[in-house]
């Protein structure tokens, strides 16, 4: 029957022995330079089988075509285990009806390029090692498994194995999906989650004092240090909108300005101006680091307050000294430790399940928002605070030679590196001293105004008409 386990046994060359009706007879034809002799071997008997359901293995076996594979080399084996391979006519298959197992000429050798492989080089003559292509392929050949043409796939001496180019790419002897993978060196990069670029390695992982391939660079797939474009727009495009609109912010306070210049401005106005610019351009770094609220809310407060000193308002003053005043808070947040007036941006949970979280003290304001950025190296490398809010700007251990050549105790770069998180610290600073001045002159500016408006009384005008006249008599 053709659908019982086991197969009828046939050979049809010496003898009649003929399979059913609407079977074939599968004959070993692995070696046809031998055929004269392997057609007498009594290892060497066919078996039936049914060509629409089965196929015919050159060892004479039947194999079923969604579960196994007739491989050139070994023979029969599963489908999920490429066949071994040293050149592209060795991924052609076994089967006796020529025909590649996806499409034709799909099926290709992938073999490791870069660098040689040790295996490839087979002899030496003095101190020149000689490889040789001829012997490689002997090597890896059907006559490796001969007689019976059929070995165990872990066992063939094959430098390569095959692929389907059109779903996989050869990656230095790796096999990679082509659709969302690329080739960094010998590793399969997923596209979406990582990228190729170059690093260090340490020769033995541990030691420092292994000198081999000191500073050689290798291709290596890395998912930490990759910019995706989630991550892109937070480093880059949005301090960009932020400068772009602080920009655009200035031009028109500059406009402004100069459609009034013909005013007088007093010394007050004068210095408010000058304070609000020098302000702006401190509070900018802010738009490079996770505290840029800080940042817009203090530019936003020095435009109001350029604006007053252009404009003379009474109730924009008023409004300033407001906005003055709750700037102040939000930098200092003085009442940090308080549920319902700190300016904190974070909280900290206790860790116990139903425990109410409290304020974070080390947000609790400019400078310690700043400073919970890079406060201690354990910090970094365990709060993490700047690398988990980018999700970037931590270095890949796999990419750097921390036991011979690089620092392990500079564990960031970019925007958390300690010498950023310094210079904010610095640019931040002078805010807070700004500020705090601003929020005085803003203070005499109104006070003065106020002054000017009560000092200037009214003037009452009267007029009088003529004196009157008595009239002439009338005759």
């Amino acid at each position: 029957s053709t659908q019982s386990t086991w197969a009828c046994p046939c050979r049809s060359r010496t003898t009649a022995v003929t399979c059913p009706t609407g079977e074939s007879c599968c004959e070993f034809s692995k070696y046809p330079e031998l055929a004269s002799y392997t057609a007498t071997w009594p290892q060497m008997v066919g078996e039936c089988y049914n060509p629409d359901i089965m196929q015919c293995c050159d060892t004479g076996h039947r194999f079923d075509p969604g579960r196994h594979q007739c491989c050139s080399v070994n023979g029969i084996q599963s489908l999920n285990v490429p066949c071994p391979c040293v050149q592209d006519s060795d991924c052609q298959g076994g089967q006796t009806v020529k025909k590649a197992f996806g499409a034709e000429g799909t099926q290709i050798c992938c073999r490791q390029s870069s660098p040689p492989p040790f295996e490839a080089e087979l002899f030496q003559v003095g101190s020149e090692v000689v490889v040789s292509k001829g012997q490689a392929q002997l090597r890896c050949s059907p006559y490796s498994n001969y007689p019976s043409g059929t070995g165990d796939y872990n066992s063939q001496r094959c430098l390569g194995q095959c692929m389907d180019n059109r779903f996989q790419i050869c990656c230095n002897g790796v096999l990679c999906r082509k659709e969302y993978e690329k080739c960094c060196n010998s590793t399969c990069c997923n596209k979406f989650v990582g990228t190729c670029t170059d690093g260090f390695r340490p020769a033995t992982p541990g030691n420092r004092h292994n000198y081999v391939e000191l500073r050689i660079r290798y291709e290596v797939c890395t998912q930490i240090e990759q910019l995706d474009p989630i991550r892109a727009w937070w480093i880059f495009v949005l301090p960009t909108y932020l400068l772009a609109a602080t920009v655009l912010g200035i031009a028109i306070l500059i406009a402004v300005i100069n459609r009034s210049s013909r005013r007088n401005y007093s010394f007050i106005e004068r210095s408010m101006m000058t304070i609000a610019f020098l302000t702006i351009i401190f509070a900018f770094p802010c738009y490079f680091a996770p505290v840029y609220k800080y940042g817009v809310w203090v530019i936003f407060v020095s435009m109001v307050t350029v604006l007053t000193s252009v404009s003379r308002l009474s109730w924009l003053n008023i409004l300033t000294v407001a906005l003055q005043a709750l700037t102040l808070l939000y930098l200092f947040d003085p009442f940090h430790g308080n549920n319902y007036f700190t300016f904190a941006s974070l909280r900290v949970s206790p860790g116990g399940k139903h425990e109410e979280s409290f304020p974070d003290p080390e947000s609790a304001g400019l400078l310690p928002s700043v400073h919970k950025m890079f406060k201690s190296l354990d910090s970094v490398r365990v709060q993490a605070y700047c690398t988990k809010w980018y999700d970037y700007f931590m270095l890949d251990p796999q990419l750097h030679d921390f036991d011979r050549w690089h620092n392990k105790d500079v564990p960031t770069f970019g925007y958390c590196t300690r010498g950023w998180v310094t210079a904010l610290l610095v640019f931040e600073g002078f805010v807070l001293m700004l500020t705090m001045f601003q929020f005085v002159l803003d203070l005499v500016a109104l006070i003065l105004r106020f002054r000017e408006e009560r000092s200037s009384e009214p003037i009452e005008l009267e007029v009088r008409g003529a004196d009157e006249v008595a009239p002439l008599p009338y005759y």
